[in-house]
């Protein structure tokens, strides 16, 4: 129930029927009253998700899961004075399955209040530490990583919303993050790198200045421009090994083989 499209659904639900509830209340009363079921939703969507509202959302939960009704006969006894008793018969409504709606809803708190002892599950209930674990995820752009990284630090020191251990943690989730896009690149600079793989030196002088000033490269995320001065970096090598002489290519190669051995005294 943590995630955050779980959570408005829960709410919407509770909200609707919170406002079904009202209106029979109305109903009953003679009177009209206009629900804000949208309004409070709207104002509380950012908050994590309370032991209250899970209470709530439970008891709606169950009652639609097991909102069977049934009518059975139950006798009643009357007493009227001087030991005199009357017997009688009632149509009573119950619920059929009332023992395990029972058993599922023990279950259910169960599964929730263990939540308490994980610590990424505890910590997701602090506002501060969800909303930037969201959005660490969300992110697309390690530059977006990088900031976010900076908001943590701001709201550990300065603001002193996270513990250490949460900072920690976030920064944790930021390199797992980082290591998520690296290899996310658009068909745009798939196309780039095929172009500096073939490259000429002069090509590749060309390119480098494109890095610099083509709009569409300016436009890249900070993994694919990342990407891109790798690959520049890797042809350039490969250029300067292909100008060599073939005495440079031996001579380099001597120069790699060569070894000093060790005499030790007698």
């Amino acid at each position: 129930m943590l995630g955050g499209t779980a959570v408005r659904e829960a709410r919407d639900l509770i909200a609707a029927a919170e406002a079904e509830r009202n209106e029979w209340a109305a109903f009953h009363a003679g009177q009209i009253q206009m629900t804000t079921a949208g309004t409070r939703i709207e104002k509380h969507s950012q908050r994590p998700f309370s032991d209250h509202e899970f209470e709530n959302w439970l008891g709606v939960k169950l009652d639609q899961l097991y909102g069977q009704r049934v009518t059975r006969s139950v006798r009643r006894i009357c007493s009227y004075g001087q030991g005199q008793t009357f017997e009688y018969m009632v149509g009573q409504e119950v619920n059929p399955d009332h023992e395990e709606m029972q058993y599922v809803a023990a279950v259910c708190r169960i599964i929730w209040n263990r939540q308490y002892e994980d610590f990424h599950l505890r910590s997701l209930r602090h506002q501060a530490y969800q909303e930037l674990y969201v959005a660490l995820r969300d992110t697309i752009d390690t530059a977006d990583v990088a900031d976010l990284k900076k908001q943590a630090y701001a709201a550990f020191k300065e603001h002193q919303k996270l513990s250490l251990k949460e900072f920690t943690a976030l920064n944790t989730v930021a390199k797992s993050q980082e290591i998520r896009l690296r290899d996310r690149i658009s068909p745009l600079t798939r196309k780039w790198l095929r172009m500096i793989a073939n490259a000429s030196s002069g090509r590749l002088r060309f390119l480098k200045f494109s890095l610099y000033n083509d709009a569409d490269a300016k436009a890249m995320k900070r993994q694919e421009k990342q990407c891109l001065w790798d690959a520049v970096r890797s042809r350039e090598a490969e250029l300067k090994i292909e100008a060599r002489t073939p005495g440079e290519r031996v001579q380099q190669n001597a120069v790699e083989r060569r070894h000093v051995r060790v005499v030790h005294a007698a």
